[in-house]
């Protein structure tokens, strides 16, 4: 993989890890915290394998 890619990968990353975090901060904060978060984790699932996920494999962080 060319160094370039690499760095533009690492970058996205952190990108990536740094809205998530900004993201339970935010939920941790809403009065329904867990009903919250796993509204929000089942939102993202399904749209980044473009299916919903039984209710027993949504996991509440």
């Amino acid at each position: 993989m060319d160094l370039m890619v690499q760095k533009v990968l690492l970058v996205e990353l952190h990108l990536i890890r740094e809205a998530q975090a900004r993201m339970v901060t935010l939920i941790k904060n809403t009065p329904d915290y867990n009903h919250t978060l796993g509204m929000v984790w089942l939102t993202c699932c399904s749209k980044q394998q473009n299916t919903a996920l039984p209710k027993d494999r949504i996991k509440i962080l």
